[in-house]
């Protein structure tokens, strides 16, 4: 009875409308049985039974406080299943329809949210001109501003930061503060000093719009190593707003002092970088600055000729690397770190085998094959992660395992090697099943699971390789069936708390593949992390652990063949033995694919806990 009682009360606040039971007509009857039967499907995660009863609520009661209800989740049910058109659909017609409902207004930031993951950024614009921020709450303008000033930063900076000053007004929280500094500290990052300048003089000196340019002015003089250069931009900051509110970052590079570039440190065997510091990738690419930075740092603490840096942004799909790598070149580099990305890391490869250059790309996504003598690998591969699993399952006899993994090129490389790696080792695949990446009904599939389960003596485990959107449909279905509990195992794609949230019960014990865990008690990591949160406020991820990783291993080549040629530091890295790191035991084969191991981890209650 309680539990009755608290699912009315729970609809009519989404109903946004109490009905007593005096006053209920029996059509009002009628859609609360409907919607409520929709809610329980859509709970139930069948949304495709959930979007056609939505659908006819919407269709055969217009009039009532269920409709507006019906389409906004009609349109939560097409995002899920991403199909954007329906999506933005759905949501006009319930801003048109509907005005004045409360869901009026995130409907509006959902369409530009739709607009903004398309990247059709013309097309943001134009319905936010359409829409009236006055009505939204301060979160709602927050997020509306946001988006559009993310829209404006190709087309127009100034109007960009004038609505990023409107957004930092709305903000509420000083989470919502820092998000939007780093979104200016990125924006400022892709702009030349030249254009910076020339906005400059176009602006009073007083408001907001200067202060964001000058801070991005003083960031590229000190990225440059012109640190008078940096506190004469910074010190021209206006000191109302703008200077307390970049004020963390500045105070950040006090303490950090000069960055380590090649124009800043004596002269010493440089390392050249290759990030991408623009584009797409811009934030992987920082997070792996920042773990070199950090390493070379400390480095250099002890060095009696201490180890010269030179970054350069070689963009999202590498489309300047071979002007960088050419420059490198001529300016004596004495080994390349990076890139990131798979398709620059081939490039990259091959355009330092020509130039018989050492490069250690941080990349997992092809083999070293062809790649040259001079091309070396450090970075989380699928070998390392269906091995690490294999293992843990073979220890704790989970040696019959199904895989439900997605059709393409990820999950097929997935489903194989562990195939194979379990079979090697006296294990068996008992139950295998590809589906779309699309797919989110997946209850044919966990159904004919449940056939084999019921008929079979033993399943012991489950194996998923896909992402986390899909992987919760797959368990949320798995539960609805009666399979769990059961072992799960995934990959570090469900390193993530918006994996756990709201299915802890469900995966409780679930076993995931890591390539860095930043809350061991492994000292040496714990040293890594105290350092680096000292000095970016945040914790290090995957990129900057194995960027840190990958550069103390440079210099311990660099510092063994100090004086010596590109070729000894080549045969160097492959003759060192081995490496011990943040992100565990590093050597090199002697084709300069890396051998190494990925950690475990394992969920527990809503946090991660370090498996062995």
């Amino acid at each position: 009875m309680k539990r009755h009682i608290g699912f009315l009360g729970i609809l009519f606040l989404v109903l946004g409308c109490v009905f007593t039971a005096n006053s209920q007509s029996a059509k009002s009857m009628d859609d609360i049985t409907l919607f409520s039967q929709a809610e329980e499907f859509f709970r139930q995660n069948k949304l495709t039974e959930a979007l056609g009863l939505y659908e006819e609520c919407y269709q055969k009661f217009q009039i009532s406080p269920v409709a507006p209800a019906a389409l906004s989740r009609s349109a939560e049910i097409y995002v899920k299943k991403e199909d954007s058109v329906a999506a933005r659909s759905a949501y006009e017609r319930l801003i048109a329809k509907y005005p004045k409902d409360p869901r009026s207004n995130d409907a509006v930031l959902a369409v530009m949210t739709i607009y903004t993951k398309e990247g059709d950024l013309g097309a943001v614009i134009r319905r936010s001109e359409l829409a009236n921020p006055e009505k939204f709450t301060k979160e709602q303008r927050f997020r509306y501003y946001g988006m559009l000033a993310n829209a404006q930063e190709q087309n127009n900076l100034l109007v960009c930061l004038q609505n990023w000053q409107k957004a930092i007004d709305n903000a509420t929280t000083e989470l919502q503060r820092s998000q939007a500094r780093q979104q200016i500290q990125s924006v400022m990052s892709n702009q030349s000093l030249d254009k910076l300048g020339s906005y400059l003089v176009q602006i009073s000196p007083d408001g907001f719009a200067a202060g964001c340019l000058l801070f991005g002015q003083g960031e590229q003089l000190y990225r440059q190593g012109n640190l008078s250069g940096a506190w004469t931009s910074w010190g021209k900051i206006p000191e109302k707003g703008p200077a307390n509110f970049f004020y963390p970052v500045i105070q950040q590079r006090q303490k950090q002092g000069l960055p380590l570039s090649a124009e800043t440190i004596e002269k010493g065997p440089i390392i050249g970088c290759l990030l991408p510091l623009s584009g797409k990738y811009a934030k992987q690419g920082e997070m792996t600055r920042r773990g070199i930075e950090l390493s070379i740092r400390q480095a250099n603490r002890t060095l009696g000729q201490p180890i010269q840096l030179t970054i350069q942004d070689v963009g999202s799909e590498g489309e300047y690397l071979q002007e960088v790598i050419q420059k490198m070149a001529k300016e004596n580099v004495s080994v390349l770190l990076g890139p990131i990305t798979a398709e620059a890391s081939i490039q990259s490869s091959k355009i330092a085998q020509e130039l018989k250059i050492p490069i250690l790309l941080l990349t997992s996504k092809n083999s070293l094959e062809d790649h040259g003598q001079y091309a070396f690998r450090m970075f989380l591969t699928p070998e390392m992660e269906v091995g690490a699993l294999v293992n843990k399952a073979l220890k704790t006899n989970k040696k019959q395992v199904a895989i439900l993994y997605p059709k393409g090129k990820y999950g097929e490389t997935f489903y194989n090697l562990f195939a194979n790696q379990l079979k090697a080792q006296g294990g068996n695949v008992v139950f295998s099943q590809a589906y779309n990446t699309n797919q989110t009904d997946f209850l044919a599939i966990v159904q004919r699971l449940k056939t084999y389960r019921t008929s079979t003596a033993r399943l012991d485990a489950i194996f998923i390789p896909d992402g986390i959107r899909t992987s919760k449909h797959i368990i949320a279905q798995l539960s609805q069936n009666g399979l769990l509990p059961i072992q799960l195992y995934g990959t570090n794609l469900w390193y993530s708390a918006s994996f756990v949230e709201g299915m802890e019960a469900l995966l409780d014990g679930t076993i995931i593949s890591v390539g860095f865990f930043p809350d061991t008690k492994n000292p040496q990591v714990k040293s890594f992390v105290t350092e680096f949160y000292a000095s970016y406020q945040e914790t290090p991820d995957l990129f900057a652990a194995m960027a840190y990783d990958g550069s103390g291993i440079l210099v311990r080549a660099l510092s063994a063949k100090k004086g010596s040629s590109r070729e000894d530091v080549q045969k160097e890295l492959i003759s060192m033995g081995g490496f011990s790191g943040v992100t565990g035991f590093t050597r090199f084969r002697s084709d300069g694919d890396t051998v190494k191991e990925a950690g475990l981890v394992k969920v527990q209650g809503s946090k991660f806990i370090e498996e062995k």
